[in-house]
């Protein structure tokens, strides 16, 4: 494998040879209360609690895109267009914007295997909690995109706020560097001991597997892979945490970053 020039990077973006938003990614996770029992490490908790992967043979379905406020919508005071970085059935990533319509809710026209990003594009902070529950049937409801009440406007591309990602596919006759992960970091807050762990899911498989586990007392810890990681793509990846202790608040968070290689 050989490095990616600074110059052909950004000259293959202008060309539309590498599309966005997966060139590279950093998932960036947070916890605030972290119990017991083993948690997913994102701000749905205690909404979501640990993150309910819809089956594999579900296949992909429209989301119910829903705030706790009413002035969640397009004309109102709180966010009024958010963003959604999701994957295909087929694995491949899209990204779709949709006009805020508060607690009322709206059904999404794209259908989601997968979300790997949802954020607010447009207005100020969201005044509610904004969910996107993914629906494969029955009772078999799925919160699989999570905006706290309080977030505002994000700029930034290529970074994921939820501590879940699915590795997309590249699509047919687009040019794209290999996704590599090369370091995960944890940490947790003061007092706080706990068991932080990255997990992989195979394509097509809801069985876990645990790549990498840590333990934590009150401090950080970087984890450099000696080897950068590819997995292949549909590969789901979660961070999770438990606290193991009797102190602390039970606050955690995490960082896993990629780089580009090219052949």
């Amino acid at each position: 494998m050989s490095s990616l020039s600074a110059s052909d990077f950004y000259f293959q973006i202008g060309r539309q040879q590498i599309k966005f938003p997966y060139v590279d990614i950093t998932v960036v996770a947070n916890n605030r209360n972290v119990g017991n029992t083993t948690e997913t490490v994102w701000e749905a908790t205690p909404v979501g609690g640990r993150y309910i992967r819809p089956p594999v043979s579900a296949g992909a379905k429209p989301l119910t895109i829903t705030s706790l406020s009413v002035n969640d919508t397009l004309l109102g005071s709180g966010a009024q267009r958010i963003q959604i970085e999701g994957i295909n059935a087929d694995y491949t990533a899209f990204v779709a914007a949709y006009d805020m319509n508060g607690s009322i809710g709206f059904t999404t026209p794209e259908t989601y295997f997968r979300v790997n990003e949802i954020k607010v594009i447009q207005g100020g902070s969201c005044n509610g909690d904004i969910t996107a529950v993914y629906d494969s049937g029955g009772a078999n409801q799925s919160i699989i995109g999570f905006i706290k009440a309080g977030t505002t406007q994000i700029i930034e591309s290529n970074i994921t706020r939820q501590g879940m990602f699915t590795v997309p596919a590249t699509p047919p006759g687009v040019f794209q560097p290999q996704l590599l992960f090369s370091k995960i970091g944890f940490s947790c807050g003061k007092d706080d001991e706990m068991e932080m762990s990255l997990l992989s899911y195979a394509p097509g498989s809801d069985v876990a597997e645990s790549v990498t586990t840590v333990f934590l007392y009150q401090n950080s810890v970087d984890v450099v892979f000696d080897v950068p990681i590819q997995y292949p793509a549909g590969t789901d990846l979660e961070i999770v945490a438990v606290k193991t202790g009797a102190g602390g608040s039970g606050r955690c968070a995490a960082k896993l970053q990629s780089i580009l290689r090219v052949d």
